[in-house]
């Protein structure tokens, strides 16, 4: 919210098993390559150190002016 400035986000948590999915996609500024390439800020690199210590995937897609959406792919062992 505070640096996309989006007017909608769509949140999904979906069971594929064995892994659980989350997906948030905003309609805001996107991120520019530059910044997505070298993790300024602490937002994306918590997110990234954050899904390692969990073994999840985290897959950013993002642009300029159209949206981020970040997927976050965590296995779950039952």
């Amino acid at each position: 919210m505070r640096h996309a400035n989006p007017t909608r986000i769509v949140m999904t948590l979906q069971w594929h098993a064995p892994t659980l999915v989350l997906q948030v996609t905003d309609n805001g500024t996107g991120i520019p390559a530059d910044r997505l390439e070298n993790c300024e800020g602490f937002g994306l690199r918590n997110m990234r150190e954050r899904a390692k210590e969990i073994d999840a995937r985290i897959e950013v897609h993002t642009t300029t002016g159209r949206g981020t959406s970040i997927i976050v792919t965590v296995p779950i062992a039952l």
